[in-house]
């Protein structure tokens, strides 16, 4: 059984649109670390005295949370390092799009040229 790949548009529309999400990943990746500059510069005790309302929400703020491995992290710093990672991931996946749709068109290119001289056509000869 053979296993094929249907493209339902344009490779180079494709492409287009893993640049478009790699420039967003990039813009987002700028944002939140400059919301994240502000955050930890407004994270200091003196934000949150101790007093009958801060106790409670410190406690929720850092309370230690599973991010997997054996490992914990304050809920504030996961949601932080949370943050950090989407922008890049947004990168990582448009690159990833970039390299398979480049492979897939070589791929397509040679295919087409073997078939072509197998019918014993003269292209890209």
């Amino acid at each position: 059984m053979s296993n094929y790949v249907r493209i339902g548009t344009s490779i180079p529309d494709i492409l287009s649109i893993a640049n478009e999400l790699r420039g967003r990943g990039e813009s987002l990746t700028s944002a939140v670390n400059s919301a994240l500059s502000t955050v930890d510069g407004l994270d200091v005790p003196s934000t949150f005295p101790p007093d009958q309302f801060s106790d409670k929400f410190n406690e929720t703020y850092t309370k230690p949370l599973d991010v997997g491995q054996g490992k914990t992290m304050p809920a504030h710093e996961a949601v932080k390092d949370g943050a950090r990672k989407v922008g890049p991931g947004l990168v990582e996946v448009a690159d990833f799009v970039t390299n398979v749709m480049w492979g897939y068109q070589s791929a397509d290119e040679q295919g087409a040229l073997e078939i072509d001289q197998a019918g014993g056509g003269t292209t890209g000869t």
